[in-house]
């Protein structure tokens, strides 16, 4: 037999079968899924090629060589062998889905992936904007940073207020699931393309109906500007309308926490005011963003403060209509926005998202019980964090001294609840209390003479609805007053589960049609539509 015969064709044969074995291999790609642990769901991601690689996104696990990994048809098996997670899966490719199981310990949970081809924010981003499918039926598209490699797009529908992650497929075409960030199983479709004169069109895909829109025009007009108060400056945006002015104007007033203009609680809530003719004022808070000062040492009325001059400056612009001015707010904003309507008699409303009107000793106990209760303490846990809880208000009272506390903390440590209340240690947020804890938005509140629309969610853990409307309609009654509890909604007005506050995997979106509600109820009130 020749060199050739005995060589070259055996040598062929053997790439012939390594390539076809790769070929064949039908989970090879990129994969995105959930697996439903306890208490929130588990985001994976999978890359099979020679090896394959996991990531678990909520426990912190980086991308990783899986163990134990094989492949037999359509069934697959790997293990997670990490201190963070330890478990098995074993699943099923049915129909470019794999359907399986991963264990750990004694838990076994449902876990799915589907299929994606990963794009980079430049091939996403060209998609972002609003876009109109009907009269009253706008939908968002922004890319959202998943992963270095993987760029999906967050998706609001404002009409029926889904809030998803669509996932690439290829060919300028995405897929969602019924939560968040949890793609299986398929909830919509969308698909984008060119229409004449380069306008991007889409097609939404759901239950078997497809509707087409196209983009709207980017909303563009934005004025930065600053304003000082005392010597501290503040940094801010005046959101324009398309239109000539000069326009109505709603300030977002900020909820709690470090806040900016770039990453704030009610962005979607302020996104389509302009496309209704009104202009929006967003600003860094005090010590976030491009704002000078220090949150922490800043009382409730100093906040305030910080927003009354925000709103002089902006009303300096010809653009804004100084006689219709609104507020809009989250939780804490709750305790501002009285103060700031009471010093402005230009301020025609206040629009309450989950704003307490409990005091906040008050506030801060149902909030801690309730967190607690929905993380699966125990009633005597509760009870012993209250206590503590109540031992810091003496404390911050007078009526104990700084040793009394500091034993109290001491054997707060100790406990698995200790995360849920403030320590002694922890010196800048005792200052904030004690700035903070004797507030209370009731006196303020009974001073307003203004229409309210505020609006609480069934399934809030950190502001009880029924508790809070109680008070709230002691003070504010009358039809100019418009107080909604929207069942299913959480505190953040989102659908979710136990902890949708911030585990993605867990949420829905907002309630259908809140977002249409709440922004005529503003157009109502500036008088750019008639009331009904």
């Amino acid at each position: 037999m020749s060199f050739f015969k005995r060589y070259f064709f055996p040598t062929l044969l053997i790439l012939l079968l390594i390539s076809c074995t790769k070929t064949d291999n039908p989970f090879k790609g990129s994969w995105i899924g959930t697996a439903e642990t306890k208490p929130f769901p588990e985001l994976l991601y999978l890359y099979n090629d020679s090896s394959l690689l996991v990531k678990m996104f909520y426990s912190g696990i980086e991308l990783h060589q899986a163990s134990n990994y094989s492949i037999d048809g359509n069934q697959i098996k790997f293990e997670v062998n990490q201190p963070e997670f330890r478990g098995e899966f074993e699943g099923k490719l049915e129909q470019n889905i794999i359907k399986g199981k991963l264990k750990s310990g004694d838990n076994i949970f449902d876990c799915n992936f589907v299929n994606i081809q990963p794009e980079g924010p430049e091939i996403v981003s060209q998609f972002s904007g609003f876009y109109q499918l009907g009269a009253e039926h706008i939908i968002q598209f922004t890319p959202y940073a998943l992963d270095f490699s993987l760029t999906p797009l967050s998706v609001t529908d404002f009409k029926t207020g889904k809030k998803r992650i669509a996932f690439p497929q290829g060919n300028n075409s995405y897929i969602a699931g019924e939560r968040m960030l949890s793609p299986y199983p398929t909830d919509f479709a969308v698909s984008f393309e060119k229409g004449s004169g380069d306008t991007l069109k889409v097609q939404f895909t759901s239950d078997g109906k497809t509707i087409e829109g196209k983009r709207l025009a980017d909303l563009d007009k934005i004025i930065e500007f600053s304003a000082q108060n005392d010597d501290i400056s503040l940094k801010a945006n005046l959101n324009l309308p398309a239109s000539e002015g000069p326009f109505p104007l709603v300030v977002i007033v900020h909820g709690a926490g470090n806040q900016s203009r770039s990453n704030y609680t009610l962005e979607d809530f302020a996104a389509l005011l302009p496309y209704y003719g009104i202009a929006t004022l967003i600003y860094d808070k005090r010590g976030c963003g491009e704002s000078e000062g220090d949150l922490q040492s800043a009382d409730f009325e100093t906040l305030g403060k910080d927003v009354e001059a925000l709103i002089k400056a902006a009303t300096e612009y010809t653009e804004i209509d100084k006689n219709k001015i609104g507020l809009m707010g989250i939780d804490q904003a709750g305790y501002l926005m009285p103060i700031i309507a009471n010093e402005n008699k230009d301020i025609q409303f206040i629009v309450g998202i989950s704003t307490p009107i409990l005091g906040m000793q008050e506030q801060e106990l149902h909030a801690c019980a309730m967190r607690m209760e929905s993380d699966g303490f125990a009633e005597s846990d509760i009870n012993a964090a209250l206590e503590y809880q109540k031992t810091m208000f003496a404390y911050l009272g007078g009526k104990i001294d700084s040793v009394q506390f500091q034993n109290a903390s001491d054997e707060m440590a100790k406990e698995a609840w200790s995360d849920y209340v403030t320590s002694f240690d922890k010196k800048e947020w005792i200052n904030w209390w004690r700035k903070n804890y004797h507030f209370s938005p009731l006196e303020p509140l009974s001073k307003i003479n203004i229409p309210t629309f505020m609006s609480y969610g069934g399934q809030d853990q950190l502001t009880n609805p029924e508790e809070n409307l109680a008070e709230l309609s002691k003070i504010l009654s009358g039809e100019e007053h418009q107080h909604k509890i929207y069942p299913k909604a959480n505190h953040f007005m989102y659908i979710a589960g136990n902890r949708g506050d911030f585990q993605l995997t867990e949420i829905k979106g907002y309630p259908e049609g809140v977002f249409n509600e709440i922004n005529e109820w503003i157009a109502e009130k500036f008088g750019l539509i008639g009331s009904e």
